[in-house]
């Protein structure tokens, strides 16, 4: 068995009723009322950080070197960089416990600090948990706190060792009464983290709220496969969808270089919108492959669709591939 897969086997599926333990975790907040509760408990295999302002995290399997999402710590909110190498540059990524530090105010989380590596300071005392009691108690935070706590809540509640929270991360993303920023920052994680399907992330693509529905986009660029492809090109002809959605779905098919997205986005160049048409055109630009450099000169000299032609001609004269070079020369001289 792989270790994804033992990972998986192992892992808690959270529900949305807090356990014993998750309730005792809030009545130390209750308790503490305005200040700070600490809790200590076991990361995810993998994750590293300074013990400041720095964590590090890699995807389910082995490789040490496969460290992807970087959380850096900068004016009371996370940067977050995925597909990142950054962490080898860091002399202190230290594996070790998450440290949560919970930010409340009359009795009430209103923020969270979240650290990897090193140890609590002299004289700040915390509680060591599970990370199953403390991924469930972050659970109600993520759904009932405020945007500000909520998102950062997903960030410990994502590194939590032995738990598997995407189908509640769906769920959350699913509800009415949760703020946007926090169900799209709940599809981003069932996507990145989570392991969550194309055919799950598909589902909110018609969301009536496009950033919800573009958010399910990016989830699902960032699978790069096949399946994933396919359900881009599948949002970006579907003409029932807002326009914004449509250039949405172009446009993460622009950033997966494969033979199948080049030729979804040279299929778009005959859809009756020219928002979309045109994207498609910048989408083939971004790709920088032979095949997407092709379909660009192609459309630069076939295209009965004067805009297209220009815009293939505009993005061709970006690049110094000798063939867009030797198209530039043919058109000067035929004129």
């Amino acid at each position: 068995m792989t270790r994804y897969s033992a990972v998986l086997a192992a892992a808690l599926v959270l529900t949305g009723a807090a356990d014993a333990a998750a309730q005792d975790i809030g009545a130390l907040v209750r308790q503490a009322n305005n200040g700070t509760v600490r809790l200590t408990f076991a990361a995810r295999p993998g994750v590293c950080g300074d013990g400041e302002t720095f964590i590090a995290t890699r995807g389910w399997t082995d490789d040490p070197r496969e460290r992807r999402t970087i959380f850096r710590e900068s004016k009371g909110n996370y940067n977050i960089s995925t597909g990142s190498g950054d962490w080898l540059e860091q002399r202190d990524c230290e594996e070790g416990d998450v440290r949560v530090a919970l930010t409340v105010a009359n009795g009430r989380v209103t923020d969270v600090h979240s650290y990897v590596g090193r140890s609590w300071p002299a004289g700040q005392r915390a509680q060591t948990v599970s990370a199953r009691h403390a991924a469930a108690y972050l659970l109600q935070v993520v759904e009932t706190g405020t945007t500000h706590a909520a998102k950062r809540a997903l960030t410990p509640l994502i590194i939590a060792d032995s738990v598997q929270p995407t189908p509640d991360l769906l769920r959350i993303a699913r509800q009415q009464n949760v703020s946007r920023e926090v169900r799209k920052s709940a599809i981003f994680w069932a996507g990145q983290f989570g392991g969550a399907r194309i055919g799950e992330l598909s589902g909110f693509i018609t969301n009536n709220d496009d950033e919800i529905a573009k958010s399910a986009l990016f989830a699902i660029s960032q699978q790069r496969t096949d399946e994933a492809v396919r359900a881009l090109i599948g949002a970006a002809r579907n003409r029932e969808l807002a326009t914004e959605v449509r250039k949405s779905a172009v446009f993460w098919l622009g950033q997966v270089a494969s033979e199948r997205a080049t030729e979804g986005l040279k299929q778009m160049i005959g859809d009756e919108n020219t928002e979309v048409k045109k994207s498609a055109v910048f989408a083939l630009s971004q790709m920088k492959t032979e095949k997407s450099l092709d379909a660009l000169i192609d459309l630069a000299r076939n295209s009965k669709d004067r805009e297209v032609r220009k815009s293939a001609l505009f993005w061709l004269g970006q690049s110094n591939d000798p063939r867009a070079l030797a198209l530039f020369e043919e058109i000067l001289l035929r004129n």
